[in-house]
């Protein structure tokens, strides 16, 4: 058999190059190289000028460079493992002990984003962080008697379960003297004089609570107290419209329960540093002797409305001030004596 001629040799394709094909794939590689370098170097360059400092950190991360939507990540990141809720405080039902709470830790982002962003080269950066207080602390597990303070203020501590008679007068001398008290209600009596508790609240008296019928709480369970409490807290709102947590109890009677009770239910249990006994009905000199005599910083001054009491404030109030002494709410005394403690 014969072969065909020129069968099994191998084709060679011959690319013929001009100058100018040469020139243009040049041109599209170095701009294709230079685009990208630029950019990179746009990059850094925008990290230099936007980002943060070089050589800052925050809790041991190096932030050099990060833009703020980068940080702003990174510190949500470190925020969520460091975020804290508050603890209440307890009263242990068998024992009494109290546990005490713990406070919470809530961090601001966006002022810590902030801080890197403006921090100076090499700073170390802390999480900016607030402390949450609970609601329920060891002190309302405490009877306050007198408050823990150092300025001279003390207040009237007014509690009203009868004694209507005489409220109009109080009501007159308080606005005259610019005075403002602390009245805890009875609960029966605010459904019989739903007015005059409006009138008392109006007039920008601290509304408390007394329990809804003044009753012997030693004689109740925790939940019958806390009842007692709710039941008048349902109705100063309903008919005051405001109250403080602040827990008078019906005949000054104080155990453990009742402050586990008021305590749980974030109520500070209110006894008395002095008792002016005006319901036995002593004479006015004599009334104002018991105050004068007995009144330190801090003070809690008992009283109800009667006839001595009406007679005895307008000289008993100038007394008090010429001892160098404010009156303030009981509340303003609570708050005197957390800013001491806070200092």
């Amino acid at each position: 058999m014969g072969h065909r001629k020129g069968r099994g040799r191998p084709r060679i394709w011959i690319v013929t190059l001009n100058r100018d094909s040469i020139f243009l794939n040049v041109l599209v590689f170095f701009v294709m190289v230079f685009t990208a370098y630029a950019f990179m170097s746009m990059d850094d360059v925008r990290r230099a000028i936007y980002g943060a400092r070089p050589g800052v950190s925050l809790e041991g991360r190096d932030m050099s460079g990060l833009l703020e939507p980068e940080v702003e990540r990174i510190v949500s990141e470190i925020a969520e493992s460091k975020r804290r809720s508050p603890k209440d405080a307890m009263m242990h039902g068998e024992s009494g002990e109290v546990i005490p709470e713990e406070e919470g830790i809530e961090v601001d982002e966006g002022a810590t984003v902030a801080a890197v962003m403006r921090a100076a080269p090499g700073s170390k950066v802390d999480l900016v962080v607030h402390h949450v207080l609970p609601a329920i602390t060891s002190s309302h597990f405490e009877a306050l008697r007198k408050a823990d303070i150092m300025e001279k203020a003390a207040a009237f501590g007014i509690n009203v379960a009868w004694g209507e008679e005489y409220i109009d007068g109080l009501l007159d001398i308080l606005r005259q003297e610019n005075v403002k008290a602390t009245f805890f209600f009875d609960g029966r009596w605010v459904e019989l004089f739903p007015g005059l508790t409006r009138k008392i609240a109006d007039e920008g008296h601290e509304v408390a609570n007394h329990g809804f019928r003044h009753v012997h709480v030693k004689d109740l369970s925790i939940d019958e107290i806390k009842d007692l409490i709710l039941k008048n807290e349902e109705l100063l709102l309903q008919v005051a419209g405001k109250m403080s947590r602040l827990f008078a109890p019906p005949y000054g009677e104080l155990d453990r329960d009742v402050l586990a009770a008021a305590g749980s239910l974030g109520y500070r249990t209110v006894l008395w540093t002095i008792d002016t006994i005006d319901w036995k009905s002593p004479t006015k000199e004599r009334l104002i002797g018991r105050v004068t005599g007995k009144l330190l910083p801090g003070s809690i001054i008992l009283m109800h409305p009667t006839a001595v009491t009406v007679a005895a404030l307008p000289d008993l109030i100038a007394a008090i001030r010429a001892s160098g002494y404010s009156i303030v709410t009981i509340s303003d005394l609570i708050r005197l004596e957390k800013e001491r403690r806070a200092s």
